[in-house]
This record gives structure tokens, sequence and C-alpha cells, in this order.
């Protein structure tokens, strides 16, 4: 695509505009596709992180997820709250694990990220969805090489 002066053409030419316009669309996917388990998509995938580790502490959680430390303790304040999650005690660490309420809430979360899943495949098909998707990981991947602080 030729980019042109115009302010529209200078948008369209703008990876930053372009990146948080799709990104705002893939958010209110994802905000529909959660709503049945009331749960906001970051606090699921958070505890669909735990459900897979286990038994984890904050900060791995914010390396795996790619949060910041106090993001994640935030999120999982919240969770505990609602009784999602609990906290362990090793020692001087502390890790969070899924409660007995968390654990049953596992299988509408998956639900809901499979509802997500084909929702964006339906609307950009199944190998352009796979593709945007590594592509924009590289591009992550390139940037964190290139400024490791982000």
């Amino acid at each position: 695509m030729k980019c042109e002066k115009t302010l529209d053409h200078l948008f369209d030419c703008c990876l930053f505009f372009v990146s948080q316009d799709l990104g705002r669309m893939i958010a209110k996917l994802a905000d529909e596709a959660f709503a049945p388990t009331t749960l906001s998509p970051s606090y699921a995938i958070l505890m669909m992180a735990v459900k897979e580790k286990g038994e984890i502490n904050c900060s791995a959680l914010a390396f795996c997820l790619r949060l910041s430390p106090s993001t994640i303790t935030r999120f999982v304040d919240k969770l505990l709250i609602k009784g999602f999650l609990q906290r362990q005690q090793d020692g001087k660490n502390s890790n969070v694990k899924l409660s007995q309420k968390g654990e049953e809430m596992m299988p509408a979360i998956f639900d809901a990220w499979e509802v997500f899943r084909q929702e964006y495949c339906k609307i950009l098909g199944e190998d352009f969805s796979k593709n945007l998707t590594q592509d924009i990981l590289k591009a992550n991947h390139l940037i964190r090489e290139e400024k490791p602080s982000f």
C-alpha cells in the first residue's frame, strides 16, 4: 500500500495506529467470549497460566504473561478476593494456586477461550489468524531483542 500524505492514509501506514486499532477490536471479541465467565479475559488467562503451572509465584507469572509484577499482584489480589486463587507460603516465597472455586471455573474459561479463538478465526480465517499471530510474535521477539527493557 502506498502511503499518501493525507491523515487517513498516514494512519493506515502507521504500525502504532493499526496495531492499537486491532488490539481494541480483538479485546472486544475476547470480552464477548469471556462474558459468560464473569471474568475479564486478563483474569481468565492468568487463571489458565496458574492451572498450567499448578503453583507459581507472582514474578514467574509476570514473566509468563509478559506483564509487570505490579499488574500481576493487582490481578492476583482481585482473584484471591473472589475466591478463585489461594496463596501458599513456601518459606520466604509466596505462591498462588487455584482454589476449589477456581478449579470449578476452569471448564467455563477453557470454553470461552475456544469460543474466542473460533470467533476470530471465523472473521479472519484460520490460516490468516495463525500467520498473523506468528508475525506479531516474531515482531515482539525482535523488539525485545533490540529493547530488552520492554
